[in-house]
């Protein structure tokens, strides 16, 4: 038996005056759990699973902070995809367990969808566009096919562009401005931006004449033009379309984006417009019987 390794330790344990105990103690083996997709500013709970009686615990969560706690809690500040360690240990010996690209750090909506954020300036932005079908509370929005019915509507709606749930990745939903006011379209902490929260993500991005093409997403899906978007924010905006409270229904996919936006005392506007053929994004003011993509910001 020549070279074998065993995974355990034999310890002479003397009792008094008694026959010495033999005591086996077998090398750990690592094991832990946590949530993978999680809202930034939330904390993930690591769970220990390791068997053979860990005494040590030696935690590196993959943002350069660290823990000697069994089942630690941690708060990631950055949004971001992290990787995460466990190393124990105990009288036989070491083991560690290294989980690649385990915890999403982003927005969570009430119905588990996850979405990227990114920090643009001293915001923090959810990089797609809504697709929940529930307030935050878990009251349902209603969803609304029929065109008279959608531009009947005066309470919250939802729906999906030309009536295809396909058009959910990467469009997101369209929802009339009354879900929007509600202001329980967005995860907790999280909230539908208003006008001053637009003015100054386009204050930090020189301004509402160039900010668009710095918005806009890098993607086919825009209609071809002479002005090329870099996307250089990660916002990522796609050519989503709208719906119209009027039989003419869905438009400009592929053109244009809307995305709501609450309004304040001091002007009308309720909307972003990002347009194909511009490197410009517009302020617009619109019934609330359209419906527009939704973005969140971190309160």
């Amino acid at each position: 038996m020549k070279g074998l390794i065993f995974p355990f330790i034999i310890t002479l344990v003397a009792l008094h005056s008694c026959e010495p105990e033999l005591v086996v103690t077998k090398l750990p083996v690592a094991s832990f759990s946590s949530q993978k997709f999680v809202t930034l500013g939330n904390s993930v709970t690591f769970k220990d699973n390791s068997s053979n009686n860990p005494s040590v615990w030696f935690w590196d969560f993959g943002d350069n902070t660290f823990s000697n706690l069994q089942n630690p809690e941690h708060t990631y500040l950055n949004p971001g995809v992290y990787t995460v360690k466990l190393t124990i240990l105990n009288n036989a010996g070491i083991d560690s367990i290294r989980k690649s690209n385990l915890i999403h750090i982003g927005l969570v909506d009430v119905d588990s969808n996850f979405y990227q954020v990114v920090k643009i300036g001293t915001q923090y932005w959810s990089a797609e566009n809504l697709k929940v079908t529930r307030l935050n509370n878990g009251e349902p929005i209603d969803y609304l096919v029929d065109k008279e019915s959608w531009g009947n509507h005066s309470t919250s709606a939802y729906c999906w562009y030309n009536d295809d749930p396909a058009n959910s990745n990467p469009y997101g939903a369209l929802y009339n401005g009354y879900a929007m006011n509600t202001d329980k379209l967005c995860p907790d902490g999280w909230i539908v931006p208003d006008f001053n929260n637009v003015q100054t993500l386009f204050d930090f991005l020189g301004g509402y004449g160039i900010s668009g093409g710095k918005l806009k997403a890098v993607s086919p899906l825009w209609n071809s033009s002479t002005t090329t978007p870099t996307n250089v924010t990660g916002f990522s905006a796609m050519p989503s379309g709208k719906r119209n409270p009027s039989g003419d229904g869905y438009l400009e996919m592929g053109g244009y984006a809307y995305i709501w936006m609450k309004k304040i005392p001091s002007n009308n506007y309720n909307c972003i417009q990002l347009l194909y053929n511009s490197n410009e994004a517009l302020y617009k003011s619109f019934v609330l019987t359209y419906g527009f993509s939704v973005r969140c910001i971190k309160q």
